[in-house]
C-alpha cells in the first residue's frame, strides 16, 4: 500500500472518529487510526 493511502485511512478514521457522539465508537476509530499508523509505521522499519 502507498503512504498516501496509509495517511489518507489515518485522516479518515480520526475525522469520523471525532464527529461521533458515541464513546465506544470514538474508542473503535481510535484504536484503528493507531493500528493503521502501526502498520504504516512497521513498514517502514521492516
Amino acid at each position: 500500500m502507498k503512504t498516501n493511502y496509509l495517511l489518507a485511512a489515518i485522516l479518515a478514521c480520526s475525522a469520523i472518529g471525532a464527529f461521533v457522539a458515541d464513546k465506544s465508537m470514538k474508542t473503535i476509530f481510535a484504536l484503528a487510526s493507531g493500528g493503521i499508523a502501526l502498520y504504516a509505521l512497521l513498514r517502514q522499519v521492516i
